[in-house]
């Protein structure tokens, strides 16, 4: 056999023999698989003996307890394939159970923004994950302490990341999620808590860049040191993705508010007539009104601009908006025809084909 054919054939065994590695690790046989992005937990017996992730620029480093910066510590195998060596000698890779959730939109009210529990046996754990959670009747009490405060239901959409997986696989042995939803829940309740009213609710930016929650994330915020200590998790982003007022009285002040905005009106009585025009019913309404204004703002500036030119009173510049924006509006909706039993000479308008 010539040195050349030796080569060939060392090439092709080494070659079957990563084949062989990859086959059995997807059963953890003498090697593991790990997903990138996920993290794996390798016990003898019921002792932890490792912590295997693929996170890339990132790894747990054993002597600080938590994750830190570098993945030189990867092996080839690690790196392009995504498998690590478990050995001949009895090992076990440790299971264990959490309770998966999804985020529900189009749920219809609070009880329905997101799904039921379901028990799940997982191999490993997520270094990064999202997490919604209801706060149901928050109190928008404000700094007087008003006894019959509004109230609001709001959905929390949390993204967590995974600061010392022991804590939350180990000591809270998969059962992580309530202690984080129960930190980030209390720290937000304390935050609208401030709010005075329905129209300071509405004022505020709810997103997750520059949000009235924004700060909850940063990295020495009260909350990440609790979430980080008692639960080995960090918190990295976090939105108020929905709400719900639970009464009437918000709902009114949310569609005056956006009419006052969108007619540039400084009073909110003034505003009351048009909004009445709409018929807003829902939390939906409201946030369907709000699209369509804000997608109608060059639209809405130009009619203004004409009919100024024109000599037109104030109260006729606002009636064409609002007549643009109640068919947008009627438009939007799930009806295929509308009859305006109104003084209107148009009985009836087809909206969809």
């Amino acid at each position: 056999m010539t040195n050349l054919e030796k080569i060939l054939y060392s090439i092709v065994i080494i070659f079957l023999l990563v084949i062989f590695l990859y086959v059995l690790s997807a059963n953890d046989i003498i090697t593991g698989r790990v997903e990138t992005g996920d993290i794996r937990f390798k016990k003898r017996g019921d002792t932890l003996v490792d912590i295997i992730s693929d996170v890339p620029g990132r790894h747990y480093d054993k002597a600080v307890g938590h994750f830190v910066d570098g993945d030189s510590h990867r092996s080839w195998l690690l790196r392009k394939l995504g498998v690590f060596w478990i050995g001949i000698i009895p090992n076990n890779m440790h299971s264990f159970t959490i309770e998966k959730t999804k985020e529900n939109l189009a749920g219809d009210g609070p009880e329905n923004w997101v799904t039921k529990p379901i028990k799940e046996e997982v191999r490993s754990l997520r270094y990064e994950f999202p997490r919604s959670f209801v706060l149901k009747d928050v109190e928008l009490v404000g700094d007087a302490g008003n006894a019959s405060a509004p109230r609001v239901h709001v959905l929390i959409t949390c993204k967590f990341r995974v600061y010392n997986p022991i804590i939350p696989v180990f000591v809270l042995k998969g059962d992580f999620f309530r202690n984080a939803e129960g930190i980030v829940g209390a720290e937000v309740t304390d935050i609208l808590n401030q709010l005075k009213d329905t129209r300071d609710f509405l004022q505020q930016d709810k997103s997750e860049a520059k949000g009235i929650l924004s700060h909850l994330k940063e990295d020495d915020s009260p909350c990440n040191n609790s979430l980080r200590e008692q639960v080995g998790l960090e918190l990295i982003g976090i939105t108020i993705s929905n709400y719900d007022p639970g009464n009437r009285d918000f709902i009114d002040a949310a569609a005056k508010e956006e009419v006052a905005k969108m007619l540039g009106l400084a009073a909110k009585a003034d505003a009351e007539a048009y909004a009445t025009q709409l018929d807003i019913r829902t939390v939906a309404d409201v946030k369907r009104l709000k699209a369509i204004a804000d997608a109608s703002g060059t639209e809405i500036k130009q009619i203004v601009s004409n009919l100024e030119h024109t000599g037109a009173s104030a109260d006729l510049i606002n009636n064409a908006v609002m007549e643009m924006i109640r068919f947008k509006f009627i438009a939007s909706s799930n009806l295929t025809t509308f009859v305006d039993k109104g003084n209107n000479p148009t009985p009836t308008i087809p909206l969809k084909p």
